[in-house]
């Protein structure tokens, strides 16, 4: 039931009827480059969930163990601090997962973003878009403006630098 699938057969038929046989070449990955690259963030990002699950199951399992080992008539407190820790440590574990699983869903946002915008296809932009921490700023983060703003000057820079020439 937790097992995170790669595509289905359906998927790859499709792709193949899509684009031909150089779809299917590289096994059940998506064809086109701006999907490709979400669909590679996309899957980790599913691992990653699958095993917050999985901690948080376990996590579940050993709270019932405490508190079944504190309602006894004389408690082992030992074995009843140790169970805490090991609480403790899985709960650090769950928080990575979902740390993890969320940071992955903003780059998924992020490379969406750039596909659908466009900046995807400027690769001075594309590096240093994919490189932006990821904050509270929005997708794109708050260092955008800036290197779009150095893009510009850039480019007038050059602009008046060379002389025009005819296409």
């Amino acid at each position: 039931m937790l097992t995170v699938p790669s595509l289905d057969n359906i998927v790859k038929s499709l792709l193949l009827k899509r684009f031909g046989s150089k779809a299917g070449t590289k096994g059940q990955s998506l064809h086109t480059q701006p999907l490709k690259s979400l669909e590679k963030i996309a899957y980790p990002g599913q691992h990653a969930a699958r095993m917050g699950i999985i901690v948080n199951v376990y996590i579940q399992n050993a709270l019932g163990n405490l508190l079944t080992l504190l309602q006894d008539k004389s408690p082992n407190m030992d074995l009843a601090i140790q169970c805490v820790r090991d609480i403790f440590a899985m709960s650090n574990k769950s928080l990575d997962q979902t740390a993890r699983c969320g940071s992955l869903h903003h780059l998924i946002r992020q490379r969406a973003a750039m596909a659908d915008t466009g900046l995807n296809e400027f690769n001075d932009i594309k590096t240093h878009v994919l490189e932006l921490p990821l904050t509270h700023d929005g997708v794109f983060g708050g260092g955008l403006e800036k290197k779009l703003k150095e893009r510009q000057e850039l480019n007038k820079q050059l602009s008046d630098l060379l002389p025009e020439v005819d296409k």
